[in-house]
């Protein structure tokens, strides 16, 4: 009879799972037990421990929270933000967004035996490739969305802090299920034979771009095209992971709030204004490019309530969230 392959991971790749799932409220000793993931291990990010443990860790604390996107929030909560993350100097110094992926691919591979990774080039497209090692387990979906939105989060040290693929094959689902919201404009081809990316060509050309965990938000009129564009990226981001607040904010950039507060001043803007605009630019992604409802949209945005959202879109925009829906409807 064979052997059954033994798959080992650095325990510190369970920490950000473990540290979400803790942020959400779910009893993270109890799931780590039952999956057989060692607490102190994972916390201190130190040895190794078993790949099949984590993921069903990542499964248990999905089915906890019945939070479906699970491996993608858990990569949005810990973002890559600097070349720096991800290897060594080699990495640090590519010069382009080719080279970074293709040394980190090497040495995710070198690293592993349970990772497959690579660039292939097709048709004159190139894809970002993950093979699949745990083919129809449970948490394989999970585990594809935390890939995914790590790999977004890489491309978009180069491009802009919203840039999204084409398209996106899923390897271990063949029946569509909702995506996470700020991917619905993607167009999804699910069942395929491994899990790929699209990227532009255009795209893999791309030089690092300044981000914001590099910045300290330089005073000066200088710095404020750079300045806003570090701060839209961030307040995405808590957008999505359902932290926004200036306090949040200005925590990760090492300052304090009143700092914060007046460096903003002197771009002439506000937290609450980068907020809202950004809000109200997903807003218009979603109705034009999704079947979301609007509660849904209003929810995923970080509104209290529906009504406050109409009423902001309204102001904003001088239409309803449901006009401008329908307008998109009757564009068709």
């Amino acid at each position: 009879m064979p052997r059954k392959q033994i798959y080992l991971v650095k325990a510190a790749q369970a920490k950000p799972f473990y540290q979400t799932a803790s942020r959400l409220g779910a009893p993270v000793r109890a799931l780590a037990r039952h999956a057989g993931i060692p607490i102190k291990a994972v916390r201190s990010g130190e040895g190794v421990i078993g790949e099949h443990s984590l993921w069903r860790f990542v499964e248990l604390a999905a089915q906890h929270l019945g939070c479906n996107h699970f491996g993608y929030l858990t990569a949005v909560d810990h973002p890559i933000t600097l070349t720096g993350q991800l290897g060594g100097m080699e990495i640090t110094l590519a010069q382009s967004l080719g080279e970074i992926l293709e040394i980190f691919n090497r040495d995710v591979m070198t690293e592993s035996d349970m990772c497959d990774y690579g660039l292939t080039a097709r048709n004159g497209e190139t894809w970002f490739k993950r093979e699949l090692v745990f083919k129809g387990h449970g948490a394989s979906w999970l585990a594809e969305q935390y890939v995914l939105t790590f790999i977004i989060q890489i491309i978009r040290l180069c491009a802009p802090g919203d840039w999204l693929p084409r398209k996106i094959r899923v390897g271990t689902l063949q029946t569509p299920v909702e995506l996470p919201p700020e991917w619905t404009s993607i167009d999804v081809e699910w069942g395929s034979p491994r899990t790929e990316l699209l990227i532009d060509n255009e795209v893999l050309d791309l030089p690092p771009r300044l981000t914001a965990a590099q910045a300290d938000l330089s005073p000066g009129s200088a710095h404020t095209q750079r300045n806003a564009m570090l701060i839209e990226d961030l307040v995405d981001r808590q957008i999505w992971t359902g932290h926004q607040g200036m306090e949040n904010a200005a925590r990760e950039l090492g300052m304090s709030a009143a700092t914060f507060k007046r460096r903003l001043a002197a771009m002439n803007t506000s937290y609450s204004e980068i907020l809202l605009e950004r809000r109200l630019l997903h807003a218009t992604r979603l109705l034009e490019g999704s079947d979301m409802s609007v509660g849904k949209i209003a929810k995923v945005l970080g509104y209290s309530a529906v009504s406050s959202f109409s009423r902001a879109f309204r102001t904003a925009t001088g239409s309803s969230p449901m006009s401008r829906r329908n307008l998109r409807s009757n564009q068709k």
